[in-house]
């Protein structure tokens, strides 16, 4: 497995933590996960970081070594919450449209029914919600605790405040 493409979060986890459902295909939430690790845990924590806990990440599924204090406690206190989150909201358009050779259209399914644009926007914006709070605790952590980590060491590390969400300045 290349480290581009390791996922630091689960499809199985993401239904387990979220309102996201069992028959919810894999397919339509890894890509959730991998839009909402590479385009907005990569903006809190940046390249170094992300790549590192990929790697070490990897090698537990690979190898079953542990992942080790601090980066465990990072991992799961901090970024599994926010990447649970955050692929909900990154899951809603594409679980509820797709794009045929007729154009956009609209999903259904004879056991639900499938709701309107301004319901999904309602759910995605409750989710978002939660993933900004949970980049704030992200983003708080490594503001505090931005010395225990090799990839941090070398760079000032303190609170985006001027970035559309939250992130870290990294320089």
């Amino acid at each position: 497995m290349k480290t581009q493409d390791t996922y630091l979060i689960s499809p199985s986890t993401v239904k387990a933590m979220t309102i996201a459902n069992l028959n919810a295909t894999d397919d339509v939430i890894s890509y959730a996960i991998r839009n909402a690790q590479d385009m907005h845990l990569r903006l809190i924590i940046g390249d170094e970081l992300l790549n590192s806990l990929k790697t070490k990440a990897e090698q537990k599924i690979n190898l079953g070594k542990d992942i080790e204090e601090p980066y465990s406690t990072l991992l799961y206190d901090y970024i599994v919450p926010f990447l649970a989150a955050q692929s909900v909201v990154e899951a809603c358009i594409p679980m509820t449209f797709k794009l045929r050779n007729i154009g956009v259209v609209r999903n259904t399914d004879t056991n639900a029914d499938t709701q309107d644009i301004d319901n999904t926007l309602r759910v995605k914006a409750y989710y978002e919600g939660i993933a900004c709070d949970a980049a704030n605790r992200l983003a708080d952590y490594l503001e505090c605790n931005g010395k225990d980590f090799n990839e941090l060491k070398n760079i000032g590390c303190r609170k985006n405040k001027h970035y559309a969400a939250i992130g870290l300045y990294l320089g």
